[in-house]
């Protein structure tokens, strides 16, 4: 449930780590990418759209494709199948298969064959067969062979000047590099840094710490990635926060920037710098040794602390959470606790206590998590121990929607977190079967984006009454609108007219109308977001601005209840990408999280895609503190008076 082909800078999958190990060890001049498309296509080759490619790529890249689209031109005429170029697709996100080698001095062209779908398609053209397709495919692969090895000179003097000509760029820039690093976790740095090392950007640990328009990196967790080396243009790629171009019109994202996505602060930075030896040295991490204590406790803070909390559930541990700050002495000196923090007492456990020690180390030290050792239950500063405001923790059961309907995507971003990163098994119920499904036997239900519109309103009602009785219902995108207009989720989104009414339509010539739609579409950016961090959503993160990936224009208006609304798009939204300035306005301010009781369970609704292809760590831990701190969330919502809402009402009651 991923598109491989959007993997190709991001690295989540072992498929494209193993693809771009080959690439760096190669360094290939040419590499040819082949796809299907429509049926009722013919067949394309690059160029692609002149004004839509990235603006890093060099000119003389176009140049080496369109010599090469000569060669296919004439094998593809002398077979009598009919081409075209220049009118589809761009060559923009680095991180797809046609695209990733323009930035580091080769050739990627991508292929689109018409498909035939199996044996045979009808088409508007006649029918498609399997051989016609595979020999269009065949030829253009052979034209490319020959047209480089004609041209072979050209393509090796250019990748030589790319490279030379990026250390160039590098020693004429205003800075020197960047500086990168979060004290507060070091798993999403190192997360961060492992990418790079894999694409062979140079990143050197910083060793003293320092200081960056106002920005703090501290020794052992931040790194510098110099400017001058080889991977000079990808770097720029990587780091880019670019929100305008000369087409503003994107087949894929229009902004991607890795720090952001990690929620990574960076800087450039220019001066002397105390650095490492070597390249790529893993974040320096805080350890102790487990003694014999009274309980033991691991901050909340780190992006794989809910797959060690879930380790030690599946174990049957008896652990607690909470959801006020406290701090220990210890042999290490005072240590703070933030709220989020996990407790694993002696009191209450099944197992014999040092099974439990044993167990809770093994799993601490595959996570590379620091655990405390606590003595006494009395804590100079905090919650005691025994506090009411440290609760078990029950071992989820959860269910996602998939099937009809269900953004496959997001259903397998979701999964995929869930599975790689925490460890929960995740029940998966299409929504043809939910009518005979045992609500019973799950303890969250997650909606992510789609239409759901065959879910009638029996089934409503059932989910409504299963969350009154406790449940936790998630929705992201389409499927926190479908829990909004259905009364569940107290919030109204934005109505798609808002938007429309904000672009004119006077005066516009039938030749306007891709870009009058393509400056409508939010085409994959980087947001701001003001988040309330005393909120249990929010428990573990460091600061109270971060960015969100939006590829949508859903947003909520305020929700009339307080402590309802949990984050919200900063002033200021837009942090990579393109986004019109008529949509920033409109969503600057806007509630994109809202949380709130029903009876005795909650709703939770994400306006974006918190797990976006997987790379977002940055939000994605935020569906962890969805699962795990549901049962804190203590606000109620004012029911909306609007028709559907008070349907919804009528049906439940």
């Amino acid at each position: 449930w991923f598109d491989m082909n959007r993997d190709w800078l991001l690295l989540q999958h072992p498929e494209s780590r193993a693809r771009i190990a080959n690439f760096q060890k190669w360094k290939p001049n040419v590499l040819t990418d082949y796809h299907e498309m429509g049926t009722n296509s013919t067949y394309f080759f690059q160029p692609g759209i002149p004004s839509r490619k990235n603006p890093l790529t060099p000119d003389e890249n176009v140049r080496l494709t369109e010599i090469l689209a000569a060669e296919h031109a004439d094998s593809l005429d002398d077979i009598g199948s009919l081409y075209y170029t220049e009118e589809s697709f761009d060559d923009f996100y680095y991180g797809k298969g046609s695209t990733y080698p323009d930035i580091q001095g080769a050739v990627g062209i991508l292929f689109e064959q018409a498909s035939s779908r199996g044996h045979l398609q009808d088409s508007v053209n006649g029918e498609v067969s399997f051989p016609f397709t595979i020999r269009n495919q065949f030829v253009a692969s052979l034209s490319t062979i020959y047209g480089t090895h004609k041209n072979k000179s050209r393509f090796i003097e250019f990748q030589e000047r790319a490279y030379d000509e990026g250390m160039e760029a590098a020693q004429k820039a205003k800075f020197e590099g960047y500086l990168i690093g979060d004290s507060s976790d070091p798993s999403r740095v190192e997360g961060l840094l492992e990418i790079f090392k894999q694409h062979g950007i140079k990143a050197y640990r910083v060793e003293k710490d320092i200081e960056q328009n106002g920005t703090q990196f501290k020794a052992g967790s931040s790194y510098y990635i110099p400017l001058a080396q080889a991977q000079y243009g990808l770097i720029q790629g990587i780091f880019s926060t670019r929100k305008n171009f000369p087409n503003n019109t994107f087949y894929d994202v229009s902004g991607w920037t890795l720090p952001l996505a990690f929620n990574v602060p960076f800087e450039t930075h220019r001066g002397r710098i105390q650095i490492a030896d070597n390249a790529w040295d893993a974040p320096k991490r805080k350890t102790s040794a487990l003694t014999d204590a009274y309980a033991y406790a691991f901050n909340w803070n780190d992006y794989f602390a809910p797959g060690l909390l879930q380790e030690l559930l599946e174990q049957n541990i008896h652990v607690r959470q909470t959801t006020k700050p406290f701090t220990v002495e210890g042999e290490q000196g005072r240590q703070e606790f933030s709220a989020g923090s996990i407790v694993v007492p002696k009191a209450y456990q099944e197992r014999e206590w040092r099974d439990v020690q044993r167990r809770l180390a093994t799993a601490a030290k595959e996570k590379g998590i620091q655990v405390t050792s606590i003595e006494t239950g009395l804590t100079p500063e905090g919650v005691d121990l025994g506090s009411r405001n440290i609760q078990p923790v029950e071992k989820p059961s959860v269910m996602m929607l998939t099937g009809e309907g269900v953004n496959l995507y997001e259903a397998g971003e979701t999964w995929y977190y869930l599975d790689r990163h925490v460890g929960i098994p995740l029940s998966m119920v299409d929504t043809e079967r939910l009518p005979s499904a045992d609500l019973t036997r799950y303890s969250h239900i997650i909606m992510v984006d789609g239409h759901y519109s065959n879910l009638d309103k029996q089934l409503r009602k059932k989910i409504q009454n299963w969350v009154s009785q406790g449940g936790t219902i998630i929705g992201q995108r389409g499927g926190a609108e479908w829990l909004a207009e259905n009364g569940l989720l107290q919030t109204r989104f934005i109505d798609d007219a808002v938007f429309q009414s904000a672009f004119t339509k006077k005066q516009l010539s039938y030749e306007e109308r891709d870009d009058f739609y393509a400056e409508q579409r939010i085409a994959g950016a980087i947001f701001s977001m003001d988040v309330d961090t005393s909120h249990p959503l929010f428990f573990g993160f460091p600061r109270d601005q971060m960015p969100v990936f939006k590829n949508s224009a859903a947003a909520m208006e305020e929700p009339e209840s307080p402590f309802v609304s949990v984050a919200r798009y900063s002033e200021q939204p837009l942090m990579s990408g393109y986004t019109d300035e008529r949509n920033r306005e409109i969503l600057k301010g806007k509630t994109n999280i809202a949380a709130h009781r029903l009876g005795n369970g909650q709703v939770i609704g994400f306006a974006d895609n918190i797990n976006f292809r997987a790379y977002f760590w940055g939000t994605s831990k935020l569906l962890s503190n969805a699962i795990y701190l549901a049962p804190r969330i203590q606000v109620y919502a004012k029911k909306l008076d609007d028709k559907a809402a008070a349907d919804a009402a009528a049906e439940a009651h």
